[in-house]
């Protein structure tokens, strides 16, 4: 996921028309993307856009401020109803979400958010090892980035440079 970017997963026995399906979408935005830049833009000093984590407790918000530093604002919100008010009152490029397993409101908003926003990258921090959950965030939220509590700091830092480098893109 963090290396190659996967696009949907398919598990076997697959069902053709629905192999045939996904096909047909990673061709089509394949497609669209033909004529984008393929080489990732720079950094600027400062972004409009800013990053979003949601997440119950600060720490992870904290985190992130001190790993952006001012290339861009960073929004905390400890739940569901508080990162889509932020979200109207600040572009996002980037949620980067504490995610427990089983918080069903929190999968629902994602999958919503990612309909609704496809260009919004998503970075999942998870307690849970669980490959079943894995798959069904590739495939539901498209997530972009996913990493394991506890979390490198080193690698989180490059996961949303690689983010917000590939929103500006």
């Amino acid at each position: 996921i963090n290396d190659g970017e996967v696009y949907r997963f398919v598990s076997k026995p697959w069902d053709n028309n629905e192999l045939q399906t996904i096909v047909a979408e990673a061709v089509t935005i394949a497609l669209e993307l033909a004529d984008t830049k393929t080489v990732p833009v720079e950094l600027p000093q400062r972004m409009e856009a800013g990053v979003l984590v949601i997440a119950k407790n600060e720490e992870i918000f904290r985190v992130v401020r001190e790993l952006i530093g001012e290339l861009c604002p960073v929004v905390h919100a400890a739940d569901v109803d508080a990162a889509l008010g932020a979200m109207e009152k600040q572009e996002i490029a980037v949620l980067i979400s504490d995610f427990e397993a089983g918080d069903e409101q929190l999968s629902a908003m994602l999958r919503l958010l990612k309909q609704e926003n496809p260009q919004i990258l998503t970075i999942l921090i998870t307690a849970a090892s669980d490959s079943e959950l894995v798959i069904e965030l590739i495939n539901q939220v498209q997530i972009f980035r996913f990493l394991n509590k506890p979390v490198n700091v080193g690698l989180l830092k490059r996961h949303m440079h690689a983010a917000l480098q590939r929103y500006l893109t």
